[in-house]
């Protein structure tokens, strides 16, 4: 299941975006096409080329700007990829510039900041750092909670989250709550059908599997 998300959009950059002459041009060639190769390596769940590829599209985008989309849409995936290959520190040291990136340059308040707190939230559940990452998805699901309906699918990421960190803190009817409120979330947004409403029911069967509850894990 997966507990981040790539908060940047990535751009597409066609080469009429760039004078023949330009000294950038070639550049974002070989950034794009390292970009595109390390999505396909992460998809494939090939961290380690993933690592590769996007340390070296880094390279390439620093020529652009730290502030340059480019840039920042290179560091946030090596984030996930970091985290993927358990280099949480790495991962960590990106995600909160990427949260102080966006609290600055859109508020705090704004659904950018909610997802850059999920996944800086993401990674101190894997570093064991329990309490911290509550009060991120708190944060995050309060964000959430002011945004008008229809809610952004990024509040059943958040929900399930949550829900982990409070089991991980044994309070396992918090974690059993907010665990069914993600699955009603994801049923009504996206269906039976879906990929994450189906993650959610390996997630609830496995809470309760670990709680001893075998006949309600069976439900699910």
């Amino acid at each position: 299941m997966k507990k981040r998300v790539v908060l940047f959009i990535f751009l597409t950059f066609l080469s009429g975006c760039f004078g023949s002459n330009d000294p950038f041009r070639g550049r974002m060639t070989d950034w794009d096409s390292y970009v595109r190769s390390g999505e396909k390596a992460y998809k494939e769940g090939r961290y380690r080329d993933a690592e590769r590829t996007f340390e070296a599209a880094l390279k390439e985008a620093r020529a652009f700007g730290k502030e340059n989309e480019s840039y920042l849409y290179t560091e946030d995936y090596l984030a996930n990829v970091y985290g993927m290959l358990g280099k949480y520190a790495l991962a960590e040291s990106i995600e909160k510039k990427v949260l102080d990136y966006q609290e600055k340059k859109n508020g705090a308040d704004h659904p950018s900041v909610a997802t850059a707190l999920n996944n800086l939230a993401a990674t101190y559940r894997s570093e064991g750092k329990y309490t911290e990452a509550e009060t991120l998805l708190r944060r995050a699901k309060s964000i959430i909670d002011r945004i008008p309906e229809p809610k952004p699918l990024l509040l059943g990421l958040v929900l399930a989250n949550l829900a982990g960190v409070r089991g991980n803190l044994e309070d396992p009817v918090g974690a059993e709550t907010l665990y069914i409120e993600a699955l009603d979330f994801r049923r009504e947004r996206l269906g039976k059908e879906h990929a994450e409403y189906g993650g959610t029911l390996v997630q609830i069967a496995g809470f309760y599997m670990g709680l001893g509850k075998y006949k309600e894990a069976f439900w699910f």
